[in-house]
């Protein structure tokens, strides 16, 4: 197991108004930044790719007749 090491850059906490929240990292070994931006399925789904977002619209659907709640993480 390899043991990655990743600096928190910025933080975007969850505001009623956005309905999101995301988190800046920067991998300390390979200088690699990322941005994950996590918020309810109603809010996410113009931020997943449009190739993508036909099954992530219906994957949700579905769990939610099942009574589920769902998070989409980009």
């Amino acid at each position: 197991m390899q043991i990655e090491e990743w600096r928190i850059l910025e933080n975007f906490p969850f505001t009623s108004e956005n309905k999101r929240m995301g988190i800046v990292l920067q991998h300390t070994q390979l200088n690699k930044i990322m941005f994950y931006v996590k918020g309810a399925d109603v809010i996410m789904i113009d931020k997943v790719s449009s190739k993508q977002r036909s099954i992530c619209q219906e994957m949700c659907e579905n769990l939610a007749t099942e009574g589920l709640r769902t998070l989409v993480i980009t």
